[in-house]
């Protein structure tokens, strides 16, 4: 998409999550299908972390929030 072609993958998925995006979804229309995509989202993410790029505190907050939520809807007992 559009973010990504002047972002690149990588750098779309750390503005997102610093943005406070709780959950992305890895659309998969490019012009070159690429299976591994959620793959790599999910690597981009654990090594933004270990760098300090995306913060820890983040990614628990985001899990509180979605776990919240499930629970709320009875998805999460």
């Amino acid at each position: 998409g559009a973010i990504t072609e002047y972002y690149g993958f990588a750098e779309s998925i750390i503005l997102a999550i610093n943005a406070g995006c709780d959950m992305l979804i890895i659309s998969n229309n490019n012009k070159i299908y690429d299976e591994t995509a959620p793959y790599r989202a999910q690597e981009i993410i654990f090594e933004a972390v270990k760098s300090g790029k995306i913060s820890i505190d983040q990614i628990l907050e985001s899990s509180d929030r979605i776990y919240k939520l499930k629970t709320q809807f009875g998805i999460v007992k």
